[in-house]
């Protein structure tokens, strides 16, 4: 899943809220086929359902290029303490679900542009490259990837939000 931060508008007397806006979540085999929801918030919400086919070679690479996430990386949000916001820079999480029935979650991050990631990158552009130039197979609202796309969702906001830093106070003065 590929996604960002973002703070809620106040409605109705509620309060802002924290939430992920997801804009890939991908269900994707070792063949390459996937089922995929893609989200597109600006300037109107644009929700897309699709299967399609990713190259084999890219997948390989892919289960190589985790093993790396798997040693050196780990969940960041980056957050500006000094304004208690959060910077919108995307963020890729990769579950991947072994033969053994155990299962990890790796991360990555957009402003990481080492070599290393490549197969990461890559695969995150193979999915809108599709998207884009609309070669999948349209299909609609997919309960089994509904359900798994929510649940992660959950999943990242319980093990990011638990990474947040807690903003400092901010101390204003008056004008004049």
């Amino acid at each position: 899943m590929a996604y960002n931060w973002n703070v809620s508008e106040p409605k109705n007397d509620q309060k802002p809220k924290f939430e992920i806006q997801p804009e890939i979540y991908s269900i994707i085999e070792l063949n390459g086929e996937n089922r995929t929801y893609t989200c597109d918030f600006r300037p109107n919400k644009v929700e897309k359902y699709f299967e399609a086919k990713i190259d084999r070679n890219s997948i390989d690479s892919l289960v190589k290029g985790v093993d790396l996430l798997s040693k050196e990386y780990k969940s960041v949000i980056h957050y500006d303490s000094n304004i208690g916001c959060i910077k919108p820079l995307p963020i890729l999480k990769i579950k991947v679900n072994y033969s053994d029935n155990t299962s990890k979650s790796y991360y990555y991050n957009f402003t990481e542009n080492e070599k290393k990631y490549s197969s990461i990158r890559n695969l995150y552009r193979s999915l809108k490259i599709i998207e884009i130039g609309e070669t999948y197979h349209k299909i609609d609202i997919n309960s089994n990837l509904e359900n798994k796309k929510i649940e992660f969702i959950k999943k990242s906001m319980k093990e990011d939000t638990t990474a947040f830093p807690k903003p400092r106070k901010l101390v204003f003065e008056v004008e004049g």
